[in-house]
């Protein structure tokens, strides 16, 4: 089931960031136990090619994503 999910996920990231899908997949982590959340995707590699901080990259991204298969979307 869980599949399904990070599917879903790595669809969304794949086409907001243009990082082919198969990358995204790899990218994508189950947070640690003090991290809130089901799926977490590190934005450092997308921080470093645009040069940016990784924690507006990801407000950036979890404010343009909605899907009713997840609950909500956040930067952490």
């Amino acid at each position: 089931m869980i599949e399904t999910y990070i599917h879903s996920f790595a669809e969304l990231l794949s086409k907001e960031t243009k990082i082919p899908l198969e990358d995204i997949l790899t990218l994508i982590e189950i947070p640690p136990e003090n991290i809130p959340g089901d799926l977490a995707f590190p934005c450092f590699q997308l921080a470093k090619q645009a040069k940016a901080n990784p924690n507006a990259i990801a407000k950036q991204l979890a404010e343009k994503f909605s899907n009713p298969s997840f609950q909500k979307f956040e930067a952490v």
